[in-house]
């Protein structure tokens, strides 16, 4: 899907937000997505207070 986006979105920057402990940013980084900013907290509203799920994140741009 993400191959998908990338051939289809000509000319567009494509955004993501990546988990901090994400191995899936190898990935990422081969495509060509260069990380922009480190946010902390970002998942924060998005997990049970109790989990230990890392709650940071990587804003990651494929510049078109």
């Amino acid at each position: 899907m993400l191959f998908h986006l990338i051939r289809t979105a000509s000319g567009k920057d494509i955004t993501l937000h990546v988990s901090a402990n994400n191995k899936a940013m190898l990935l990422y980084q081969r495509l060509g997505f260069k990380p922009e900013e480190f946010i902390v907290g970002f998942y924060h509203k998005y997990l049970p207070a109790e989990s230990t799920a890392c709650k940071n994140a990587l804003f990651v741009r494929l510049r078109k």
